[in-house]
């Protein structure tokens, strides 16, 4: 990917110097290693501004600089391609996608977002995509995982470059739906920009997190922002036994709700809990199933 296609996925952007450099790393993260084909985006994070160290970048190799102001460049000014654009957190997500091929619209990708339940959601997803012969991956807080390979996991939802260069690398594996824990954190530092889900699923929302949030308000829009990345026709599923999950569910494209009460679209007809399981025959729009 060359400098000169950036601008043509992001529109609004400036491009000054070279925009020929031929583009096959992104990092956010001066520590990195970097060279002649990397670019750095200066990110600012909670302790620290990624402006700062657009220096120590170009001292190990990087020539093109993504950002939100320009950099007053020094005698290395000639060489450096800077690209200045609004929102540098969505741009760095939307540039590592087309790098790494727009992986996700290759593939099946549901994500699941919610204080509590997400874990669990996304082992049930992967055991139910096994079972129907689909080649699957799991990204969330235990590990990282495909086609019998375990990644540990620094954080429930990678970095933007990190997230694209492993679904790339799960797509070039052959897995076809991969279930993505999404977390409140990733959503509104905007880590799955360049992500196109097939399903968004909503769990719920407890007071937790409140040292990141600052209001519970402010949780629940940072919830709802995986919602907004729909594939056209993708469908949003909603947990409305939650009250911040029926505030949500009024203005959802492609709604299917579930909850333990009959107004929900899926919900039991009959439950048993025993130290054996669970046994249920739940209703749902294409009709009941008997689920163990």
């Amino acid at each position: 990917m060359k400098v000169r296609d950036i601008r043509d996925m992001l529109g609004e952007c400036r491009i000054t110097g070279p925009d020929e450099i031929e583009i096959s790393h992104i990092s956010c993260d001066s520590r990195s290693a970097l060279h002649g084909g990397s670019l750095f985006a200066a990110v600012s994070g909670e302790n620290a501004d990624g402006y700062a160290y657009i220096s120590e970048a170009l001292d190990k190799g990087a020539r093109c600089l993504l950002a939100e102001r320009p950099w007053e460049m020094d005698n290395r000014g000639a060489a450096i391609t800077e690209i200045i654009v609004p929102d540098v957190r969505e741009a760095i997500g939307r540039v590592s996608a087309g790098l790494y091929g727009k992986p996700s619209e290759g593939m099946t990708l549901v994500g699941v977002t919610g204080t509590n339940g997400k874990t669990t959601v996304t082992y049930i997803l992967e055991s139910i995509f096994k079972a129907s012969g689909f080649e699957t991956g799991v990204i969330g807080t235990v590990n990282y995982r495909f086609k019998g390979e375990e990644v540990p996991a620094p954080n429930t939802t990678p970095g933007a470059p990190s997230l694209q260069r492993l679904l790339r690398d799960m797509k070039e594996a052959g897995v076809t739906h991969c279930a993505m824990e999404v977390s409140s954190h990733g959503l509104q530092q905007k880590r799955v920009s360049g992500c196109g889900f097939d399903a968004a699923v909503f769990t719920n929302l407890t007071h937790d997190h409140m040292d990141y949030h600052s209001t519970v308000e402010d949780y629940f829009r940072a919830k709802s922002l995986l919602f907004t990345l729909l594939k056209a026709g993708g469908v949003s599923v909603v947990n409305i036994d939650d009250p911040w999950g029926c505030r949500l569910a009024g203005s959802l494209p492609g709604l299917i709700t579930t909850g333990m009460e009959k107004e929900a679209d899926i919900h039991p007809r009959g439950l048993s809990v025993t130290p054996d399981g669970i046994d249920a025959l739940v209703q749902t729009p294409a009709g009941s199933v008997s689920v163990t």
